[in-house]
């Protein structure tokens, strides 16, 4: 085809601009392109194909181009051009790759300047699709720049970033930009490009991008006459700048940021503000270049109002109230020192703002008694961010006490007031059980997030402070007889414990039993599981000091366990391939939780609970259910932590040298049925993986629990291993009683994990075990 004749028929067919003759001469002259061959023939072949020259004669000849199908996508004249200009790029690209350090490269790079202008013609096209079709090229050129360390022409990089800049504009002005909703998927995916390929184009030229974003910030925000599209697209590639040159962001000034941030900071009014898109892009400005402001705090007092009013917090938009109240909560983290001029403005515009948000909670239930069950929340509501940073600004030691506990008593005692309004409605009849108990898991997740702010050492340290938090507890704890299991206000006030042990420590302890026993003693499954966690945080922390109230409701919590979880079996979690239901997730969770509960309890040193009269009768369903577990569960990091709590078990009930009264029949358990069933069966058994390190770790563990049942029942019990044990797997003399003897000169936990696998390996790779057989 690439001959004179048939390319002046297709040269003069593309030149004609009737779609029917020139889309199909495009596709042929786009195939010949991407023919492969050796670079120097690719070279001649565009060379003898002017294609370059044909696209630039077309679209920027002297008559403006026009294309009767330009808005039929794929189908267009325009779309096709451009998958041309699109491929020849590519191929040009990859020429000069593949040509560097010829005298063919400096053609190549000619090539690709004669031919920008076509491509950004393309790229700035009103057609989306078209410009679509370009764009990803354009990126992957910026990109092999940076990488390739080539130097960018300044025209270039002008012409892209007007390129980046103009399509965020048509993408705004498209939008309506009233509500604030988020774009569908494929405008998303169009964005992300676009980003992309800015903040290449930034990291490839830092300093000419940065004056370029500094003079259409210039424009846009002092300018007159300006659009919505202008102002959001201005300031969505000052935000994408930050996030492209992290190194500057870290400098005092900003670097190359500077000059840019600071056009943006000292602009009076931004145009538009009220609008959602930049209201929230504003906010997400003020957090990213925080640093600006620490360094110029005299612009605080104008970010903080936009924060508070109808820009911020106060703004008719749910979304935005949402975003201002988490990101003020960011700010407040990184600014904290700079923000106590102001203290006593923001907190009172703060409070206004709480009292507003603890009397709102964002439900879609009805409020009515015959709505039980039927409220439904929208979401997480975000704006509970608020309190947090009221607490980060309040919860500060250069604050007075004084004044902390003013602050921090009128905004505790307005949510403890709200919440027992809420109990009070629902026993009246005003409001369903569902509704009140959406608005008082509110007020509760208020709380908590308030408390966020101060650091539990200044609580504990501020009596004041302290009695506050401790009131605001009990109101939380005093609300649980009215709801019953799997209400979600449930889990609120868990996670409310959950802060308070962090914020209270010690002081807590009077209130943890009855904190505890509504969720033991009444509770669904998936809250009996979150229970289970919340005493594994107190074991952590507390450790002894835990130990009066945790054998209070040991035997109604292990009563309530193995009701939902069997001691000899593992929950039935149903087939892997279909998936497991909500019901089989809980209990797996439970589950999950039950064992960390066991490894816990040994941590603290906590073993001899179980050792006690109103508990010892669960010692033969626990250990059983240990040794269940750590032979048949689907994970072995769960089997070695089953390995490794029995093994603290064996040696802490064993310690005194009267196992048989602290724990009757368990070290026999320990030598005839756990070694047996578990440290030899596990890792001589077809499914193990003896090159995955937490297999091996766990036969480690097992291999310590040999050794120390060996050095509790002797020689017998390695001669039991040697005549019985081992053979039924294959490994008989002189294998096993090799082994058996390495345990008894006392080779360590690895020596002993080597010599076993190594046996399994010469024996045929394990053979077959049922893991039920105990």
């Amino acid at each position: 085809v690439a001959n004179p004749a048939a390319l002046s028929l297709l040269m003069a067919a593309i030149k004609s601009r009737h779609r029917w003759q020139s889309q199909p001469a495009c596709e042929c002259y786009r195939q010949m392109i991407l023919k492969g061959m050796p670079a120097e023939r690719k070279v001649a072949l565009l060379d003898q194909l002017q294609v370059g020259a044909i696209l630039g004669s077309l679209v920027m000849g002297p008559e403006p181009f026009q294309d009767e199908g330009r808005f039929e996508g794929a189908d267009g004249l325009t779309w096709k051009l451009a998958s041309l200009t699109s491929t020849l790029w590519e191929q040009l690209v990859a020429l000069s790759k593949e040509t560097e350090g010829t005298t063919l490269r400096q053609g190549c790079q000619q090539y690709l300047n004669d031919l920008f202008p076509v491509l950004s013609f393309f790229a700035q096209h009103e057609s989306e699709e078209v410009a679509h079709r370009v764009l990803p090229t354009l990126g992957a050129y910026v990109n092999y720049l940076r990488t390739n360390e080539q130097v960018c022409d300044v025209k270039q990089m002008n012409t892209i970033f007007q390129v980046v800049y103009q399509r965020l504009h048509h993408k705004a002005a498209e939008d309506d930009g009233e509500q604030g909703a988020a774009a569908d998927e494929e405008d998303a995916i169009f964005e992300r490009e676009l980003f992309h390929i800015f903040r290449s184009l930034a990291k490839l030229s830092p300093t000419s991008v940065s004056s370029a974003i500094g003079d259409q910030l210039q424009r846009t925000l002092y300018g007159q006459s300006v659009l919505r599209s202008d102002v959001e697209s201005a300031l969505s590639i000052l935000m994408q700048a930050g996030e492209a040159l992290p190194n500057h962001m870290r400098e005092s000034d900003l670097g190359v940021l500077g000059g840019p941030v600071s056009v943006f900071f000292n602009a009076h009014t931004i145009p538009y503000h009220q609008n959602p898109r930049i209201a929230e892009v504003y906010m997400e400005l003020t957090v990213r270049y925080c640093e600006y402001l620490k360094q110029n705090p005299s612009f605080l007092p104008r970010v903080l109002l936009c924060f508070m009013d109808h820009r911020g917090l106060r703004h008719p938009s749910f979304s935005v109230q949402s975003r201002a109240s988490y990101l003020l909560t960011r700010l407040a983290r990184a600014i904290r020192q700079q923000l106590l001029p102001y203290l006593s403005d923001v907190m009172t515009s703060l409070q206004e703002v709480l009292t507003e948000v603890a009397e709102t909670p964002v439900t879609g239930g009805a409020q009515g008694a015959d709505g039980e069950g039927k409220s439904s929340w929208r979401g997480a509501d975000d704006r509970v961010y608020a309190f947090e940073a009221a607490g980060l600004i309040v919860g500060q030691e250069q604050v007075e006490i004084k004044q902390q506990a003013i602050w921090l008593s009128a905004v505790v005692e307005a949510l403890c007031s709200r919440m027992k309004q809420s109990v009070e409605k629902i026993r009246a009849g005003e409001w369903s059980l569902a509704f009140g108990g959406a608005a008082a898991g509110h007020q509760i997740a208020a709380l908590g997030f308030l408390s966020k702010g101060f650091q539990g050492r200044f609580i504990r340290e501020r009596q004041d402070l302290l009695q506050i938090f401790v009131k605001a507890l009990e109101v939380s704890l005093s609300i649980l007889p009215v709801f019953p299991p799997g209400q979600a206000v449930r889990g609120k006030v868990i996670s409310m414990i959950h802060r308070m042990v962090e914020c209270l420590r010690d002081q807590i302890m009077p209130y943890l039993l009855p904190a505890l026993q509504p969720f033991v003693v009444s509770a669904d499954v998936h809250e009996l599981a979150d229970a289970i966690a919340l005493i594994n945080q107190m074991l952590v922390k507390f450790k002894g000091e835990f130990q009066s109230t945790c054998s209070q409701i040991l035997p109604e919590l292990l009563s309530r366990i193995f009701t939902v979880i069997p001691s000899d079996r593992l929950p039935a979690l149903g087939d892997r391939a279909l998936g497991k239901t909500q019901d089989e997730i809980e209990v797996d969770v439970l589950h999950r939780a039950y064992i960390a509960f066991l490894h816990t309890l040994g941590l603290a040193k906590l073993h001899g609970l179980l050792l006690f009269d109103n508990v010892v009768a669960f010692m033969k369903p626990i250990v059983l259910s240990l040794a269940v577990c750590a032979s048949s569960h689907e994970e072995m990091s769960v089997r070695k932590l089953c390995v490794s709590t029995f093994a603290s078990y064996l040696t802490a009930w064993t310690a005194n040298g009267d196992s048989e009264k602290n724990a009757p029949g368990f070290v026999q358990f320990a030598a005839q049925e756990f070694v047996p069933q578990v440290c030899i069966a596990v890792p001589l058994g077809p499914d193990f993986n003896a090159k995955d390190a937490a297999s091996c770790t766990m036969v480690d563990e097992c291999m310590g629990v040999v050794r120390t049942v060996h050095g509790l029942t002797g020689d017998a019990f390695l001669h039991h291993l040697a005549s019985t044990v081992l053979p039924q797997y294959g490994l008989l003399s002189p294998g096993a009683e090799g082994f058996c003897e390495q345990v008894k000169l006392g080779a360590t936990n690895a020596q002993l994990r080597t010599t076993l696998l190594a046996l399994r390996t010469s024996n045929g790779n394990g053979h077959g075990v049922d893991g039920n057989r105990h």
